[in-house]
């Protein structure tokens, strides 16, 4: 009955990590706003901006045609970059973010812009990293339950 205890709890423990871990968090994402016409603000949803993002301003063919950091208030001028299609904000710490600007192929409209809260590059896939959590987590349940059998004196 006791190991029919801690098999469900460690079940419960699994459930919840993989529930945590593949929900989607919006607290502390990267934003980009603009503030006029080849200017934009880059930071989070509370005012705060990372002082290492680098943006990289890229063409309607997807090449890189400028690259910069923000200034002290946050903001990145591209307006010497009239060829400008779509910018990319990298804080180097897990937050990345896209921009459309005007028309573009990507966001297929006219506008100021267009925000892609879809573009994350993490390099590895969400069941990748779920994966590995989980294979963690075993090894060490595994680890403890050896030691604790071991400590019993049970033969298993």
């Amino acid at each position: 009955m006791d190991a029919l205890r801690r098999i469900i709890i460690l079940a419960v423990m699994i459930g919840c990590v993989v529930v945590f871990v593949s929900l989607p968090s919006y607290a502390h994402a990267l934003l980009i706003e603009p503030v006029e016409p080849g200017v934009v603000k880059v930071g989070f949803a509370d005012g705060t901006f990372p002082a290492t993002t680098i943006v990289t301003v890229f063409n309607e063919d997807g090449e890189e045609i400028a690259r910069g950091l923000l200034d002290e208030n946050g903001l990145f001028h591209y307006g010497a970059y009239p060829q400008a299609a779509y910018l990319i904000a990298d804080d180097r710490m897990g937050h990345l973010t896209r921009w459309n600007l005007g028309y573009s192929r990507t966001s297929g409209h006219h506008g100021h812009g267009h925000h892609d809260h879809g573009y994350h590059d993490h390099g590895l896939s969400r069941v990748t990293i779920i994966t590995l959590t989980l294979v963690v987590l075993a090894t060490i349940a595994g680890f403890f339950y050896v030691r604790t059998k071991k400590r019993e004196g049970a033969n298993f």
